[in-house]
């Protein structure tokens, strides 16, 4: 009977673990969240990285929904291993200038969505920007991709 219920009640932590998701690291002291912000779909996270922005969140924004290479980069370069002031600066361009948000709104709502099964852009009719999305193992992430833009830029010349 013991046996029975250590059985059972092994089953029922291995179910819930499982229910969970997979269990990432921490990045910058954030805990990955699965269930409020999905990375399913490249349309997926540009509503989750709205939704974060939404909520001011800008930090797991950076941590989680944006292409790591770029944001590990930018952290150890630019802000000399600081993640607070890349933050900060996300902030401005996030929250306080309302023109990037709504941008990005539109490229949610009206993008014309191209994709691989690692990479994916939307464009919009009467802008030349695109936004760019990257694939890393099963999740997407924000690009910034200023070369890409370039020769995204070139190409309809």
């Amino acid at each position: 009977m013991r046996a029975a219920v250590v059985c059972l009640v092994s089953l029922v932590c291995a179910l819930s673990a499982l229910a969970q998701g997979p269990k990432l690291n921490p990045r910058y002291e954030l805990q990955y969240n699965s269930n409020g912000y999905s990375q399913q779909s490249p349309q997926d996270t540009l509503k989750s990285i709205l939704k974060a922005v939404k909520e001011k969140r800008v930090d797991y924004v950076l941590a989680h929904l944006s292409d790591p290479d770029y944001v590990d980069e930018r952290v150890k370069i630019v802000h000399r291993g600081d993640f607070a002031a890349l933050v900060k600066e996300a902030t401005k361009k996030l929250i306080d200038e309302p023109e990037t948000v709504k941008r990005l709104q539109r490229f949610a709502s009206e993008g014309e969505w191209e994709s691989t099964d690692k990479s994916a852009s939307a464009k919009l009719k009467d802008l030349k920007e695109r936004v760019y999305l990257r694939k890393l193992d099963d999740r997407w992430f924000l690009e910034n991709d200023t070369k890409k833009a370039e020769k995204a830029e070139k190409q309809e010349k």
